[in-house]
C-alpha cells in the first residue's frame, strides 16, 4: 500500500508529521512507526514529542472525514507547566515539559503556586509529588496526570409525547386510506402516498385528519437529572431526558416543544425501532355551505375547494347545499359551473353572494340605481370624466320590496333613502322626478358615510401582480410597492411607482417616475407621453414623449425619446442596446472597456420613423390582401361586388398612405439640434448615427462630445473643454 505519509522540515527546520490524504483505519500508520521513522531523521528523543501526543492525533484524525493539519513533532525547547480540563469540567489535568537544556530538573516551585491558584478542590499532592519525583528521574520529556475528578450530571426522565389530535373511527381510516390508493382522484400537485420511497401509505399504522396549524403534539418535559460536581466543587445542573425521536415530518412544523400541521391533510403515523414516524398528505374533502342572511335578503355560497385525493366541488354538492336552505331552483347549472371553477383557483375558503331581494322603498323616497360597481372592500370605483354614477327615481307611493324567498315586503314597513352627499368632483341633474349623479372629472370615486367624493389621485399600497391584476386608473397614480411579471399598470395622469418594475407594461399619458428602475427581463417595457424618471433600466423598453433621467446605469435596453437621455449620476453608465434620442445623450461613461456594442441614433424625430415603420406595414399587409381578392375575382364568387368594392376601398388606402409615408419621409430629414455628451469615457463599441451617417469608436475618449454637422454631413468629435473656452 501506498505510504500516504512523511515527516518534512519547514522553513524554519522543525519536523512536522504530514499526511497527503485522508486518514483512514485501514492506512492509518502506528504511533511506533512514526517514532521509528522521526528516529530515522535524526529528531533527537529529548525534543520528540511523546508516543501519547501521536495516538491521540491518530486517533481524532482517522475516519474523521476531514483533512488533518500537520502535527509538530519536536517539543518547545522551553519549560513548561499548565493545568487543562475538559469540556463539563469533571477532569482536571497537569502537564509539564521539561527544558531541553535541563532535563533531569523540574521547577517545583512554579507547579506548587500554578496547584494552590487552581481553585481545584480535593487534589492529591501526595501522588502528584510521587508522580513528579518519577518524571524527574526519567528520560521523558513531557508529563501529563489527572489530577481532579469531579462527577457528571446525570440525564433526567425521558420526555413525554403528548397527543391532541383525535383518533377517527377505523371505517373511516380504511375510507381515506382507499381514497388515497387510487390515482384517478390525486390532483397533480400532490405527490402519490402509495408509491413514496421514504414513507410509503402501506407502513402507516393509522391515519388521521388535521388542519393547518392543528397542534399535533406536545413534548413535555418530566424534569432534571441528578445533579453533577465539578472539580472546582460546583454543582452542575441535571441534564433534561431525552427528546422523543421523530422520522420524516414531511408537512409538519415543529418549534421548539410543539409539533403542527403544516398543511391540510391525513396525519400518517407508524412506530419505529427507530422512533415516530409522522407526515401529512395533503388532503380536503371540498365544502358546500348555502347561507342565507337574517333578513332573507341575501345567500351566498362558502366553497372551499378539494385538495390531494379529497372530495371535488361538484354540482350536485352545491344542489344539496341550496336545496337545505330551500332554494334548489334559485341558480342554473351554468352559474354553478362558473362559481365552481372560480372557487377551485383559489386555496382558501371564497364566498360568493347568488341572490338578493329587492328592497322595499318607503314612500316619497328614491330608488337608487347605481351605474358604477364598488369595491366592496374600499367601497371605491374608478371612473371617467362625465360618466353617470347613479341615478335616483323619485316614487310617491313607495314600492314594495321581495326576499330571496319571493315573499312581499310591505312599502311601509321601509327606511326612508337618504340621497348622498356630494362635492364639487360631482355634478348632478334633476328632471321631474329624476336625479342623475354624473363624475364631474376623472378619478377615484369614493362611498363614504353616505357621500360621492372623487379624487383624481389613487394611490395603491401593495406589490401588483397577476393575482392583484391589471390597472388603469383615468387620474394620478401612486403605487408603493413592485410590479411583478406580466401585468399591466395604465394611468391618465402622472404615475408614480416606489418599487422595481419587472417583466410588465407600464404606460402614462403624463410623466413617469421609477424609483426603483426597471428589470424587463428582455420584455418590460414602460412608456410615459412626458418625461421619465427612473433609477436604472436594464434589459427593458424605454419609450418617452419628453426628456429620460437615468439615476444610475441603462444596459442592454432599447430607448427611444424626442428628448434628452440623461445618465449624469453614479455611475452614469450607457452600456449596450439601442437609443433613438432626438436632442441627443448626457452620459459619464458611454460603453466599457470590455466591448459591447452600444448604438445611438441623434438628431432626428424617431417616433416619425416609428409612424413610418407602421403605414408601411399596413401597405404589405393591404398588398397581401390585394392579391388575395385578385385570386378570388379570377373564380367568379357570387360576392364579386363586395370583393371589387372591397378591393377599390384597400387601392384608396393604400394611395392615402403612400403620400402619408412620402410627408413623413420629408419631415423626419429635419434635423434636430442635438449632442452626444460624455463626461468621462467612451470605448470602442461605440456607434452614433445620424442622418444616416456613422461614427464608430476606436479607441477611447474622455471628456468629449459628439454632434452632426449639417454642411459636411458627418458626426464629429470635439473636446468638451474646447466648446466651454469658446463660449466663455
Amino acid at each position: 500500500m501506498e505510504k500516504l505519509w512523511t515527516l518534512k522540515k519547514n522553513n524554519s527546520g522543525k519536523w512536522f508529521l504530514t499526511f497527503t490524504a485522508l486518514i483512514e483505519p485501514e492506512n492509518c500508520p502506528s504511533a511506533d512507526e512514526i517514532l521509528l521513522e522521526a528516529k530515522r531523521k535524526g529528531i533527537k528523543n529529548s525534543s520528540l514529542v511523546s508516543k501519547k501526543t501521536i495516538e491521540d492525533y491518530l486517533k481524532k484524525h482517522t475516519g474523521s472525514g476531514i483533512e488533518p493539519v500537520s502535527l509538530p513533532l519536536e517539543l518547545d525547547p522551553n519549560f513548561d507547566a499548565r493545568i487543562t480540563t475538559n469540556n463539563d469540567k469533571t477532569a482536571a489535568y497537569l502537564y509539564v515539559r521539561k527544558a531541553a537544556d535541563s532535563a533531569n530538573e523540574v521547577d517545583m516551585s512554579t507547579i506548587n503556586r500554578l496547584l494552590q491558584r487552581s481553585n481545584i478542590a480535593n487534589i492529591d499532592t501526595e501522588k502528584v509529588k510521587e508522580g513528579l519525583n518519577d518524571f524527574i528521574n526519567s528520560s521523558e520529556m513531557e508529563f501529563s496526570m489527572q489530577i481532579a475528578e469531579g462527577s457528571p450530571p446525570k440525564r433526567g426522565p425521558d420526555k413525554k409525547l403528548i397527543t391532541h389530535f383525535e383518533q377517527i373511527p377505523d371505517h373511516e381510516v380504511q375510507r381515506l386510506a382507499d381514497r388515497l390508493k387510487r390515482p384517478d382522484l390525486r390532483t397533480p400537485d400532490v405527490e402519490n402516498p402509495t408509491t413514496d420511497k421514504d414513507y410509503p401509505l402501506s407502513e402507516a399504522e393509522t391515519l388521521t385528519v388535521v388542519e393547518k396549524g392543528d397542534l399535533i403534539y406536545e413534548v413535555e418535559d418530566a424534569g432534571l437529572g441528578e445533579a453533577g460536581v465539578d472539580v472546582y466543587g460546583q454543582s452542575i445542573p441535571g441534564l433534561p431526558g431525552n427528546d422523543p425521536f421523530f422520522l420524516d415530518l414531511r408537512n409538519i412544523v415543529q418549534n421548539h416543544s410543539e409539533l403542527r400541521a403544516g398543511e391540510t391533510g391525513l396525519l400518517l403515523i407508524a412506530n419505529t425501532e427507530r422512533g415516530l414516524k409522522i407526515r401529512i398528505v395533503p388532503y380536503r374533502d371540498a365544502k358546500v355551505r348555502a347561507v342565507v342572511s337574517r333578513d332573507k335578503m341575501e345567500v351566498s355560497l362558502i366553497l372551499q375547494s378539494g385538495l390531494g385525493a379529497g372530495e371535488r366541488l361538484s354540482v350536485i354538492g352545491v344542489k344539496t347545499a341550496l336545496n337545505e336552505v330551500n332554494l334548489l331552483d334559485s341558480i342554473s347549472d351554468t352559474k354553478i359551473n362558473e362559481i365552481i371553477e372560480s372557487a377551485r383557483k383559489v386555496n382558501d375558503e371564497c364566498e360568493f353572494v347568488i341572490l338578493s331581494g329587492t328592497p322595499p322603498i318607503a314612500p316619497g323616497s328614491y330608488r337608487l340605481e347605481w351605474s358604477v360597481k364598488f369595491n366592496e372592500e374600499l367601497s371605491t370605483a374608478t371612473v371617467e370624466k362625465d360618466a353617470l354614477i347613479l341615478t335616483a327615481r323619485l316614487l310617491p307611493k313607495g314600492e314594495k320590496g321581495k326576499n330571496v324567498f319571493g315573499e312581499l315586503i310591505d312599502p311601509k314597513n321601509a327606511e326612508p333613502t337618504d340621497l348622498p352627499a356630494n362635492d364639487e368632483t360631482i355634478k348632478v341633474t334633476e328632471e321631474k322626478h329624476v336625479i342623475k349623479f354624473f363624475a364631474a372629472e376623472s378619478g377615484e370615486l369614493s362611498f363614504f358615510n353616505n357621500a360621492l367624493v372623487i379624487s383624481s389621485l389613487k394611490t395603491i399600497q401593495s406589490d401588483i401582480d397577476t393575482k392583484f391584476g391589471d390597472i388603469s386608473f383615468p387620474g394620478n397614480l401612486i403605487i408603493t410597492g413592485d410590479i411583478k411579471d406580466d401585468v399591466k399598470v395604465k394611468s391618465k395622469g402622472k404615475l408614480t411607482i416606489t418599487g422595481t418594475v419587472e417583466k410588465a407594461l407600464i404606460y402614462s399619458e403624463d410623466s413617469l417616475t421609477l424609483n426603483g428602475g426597471i428589470n424587463g427581463k428582455g420584455r418590460g417595457t414602460v412608456w410615459a407621453k412626458d418625461k421619465t424618471d427612473l433609477q436604472y433600466a436594464e434589459n427593458a423598453r424605454v419609450f418617452s414623449g419628453g426628456d429620460i433621467s437615468i439615476a444610475s446605469y441603462c444596459f442592454k435596453c432599447l430607448v427611444k425619446t424626442n428628448g434628452t437621455v440623461h445618465l449624469t449620476g453614479n455611475p452614469g453608465v450607457l452600456l449596450g442596446g439601442s437609443i433613438h434620442a432626438a436632442k441627443g445623450v448626457s452620459v459619464h461613461d458611454l460603453g466599457a472597456e470590455k466591448t459591447i456594442r452600444t448604438i445611438i441614433s441623434f438628431g432626428q424625430d424617431y417616433l416619425i420613423k416609428d409612424e413610418i415603420e407602421v403605414r408601411e406595414k399596413e401597405i404589405e399587409d393591404n398588398n397581401a390582401e390585394l392579391a388575395k381578392i385578385e385570386k378570388d375575382l379570377q373564380a367568379n364568387p357570387p360576392d364579386v361586388d363586395a370583393l371589387r368594392q372591397k378591393k377599390v376601398k384597400l387601392l384608396k388606402r393604400n394611395s392615402a398612405l403612400t403620400v402619408r409615408i412620402f410627408n413623413l419621409k420629408e419631415n423626419f430629414e429635419f434635423h434636430i439640434p442635438s449632442k452626444i455628451k460624455v463626461t468621462g469615457s467612451v470605448y470602442p463599441g461605440v456607434v452614433l448615427e445620424s442622418h444616416g451617417r456613422y461614427f464608430e469608436v476606436m479607441e477611447t475618449h474622455h471628456n468629449v462630445f459628439f454632434e452632426f454637422d449639417e454642411k459636411n454631413g458627418q458626426i464629429i468629435c470635439s473636446p468638451i473643454k474646447e466648446v466651454e473656452v469658446e463660449l466663455e
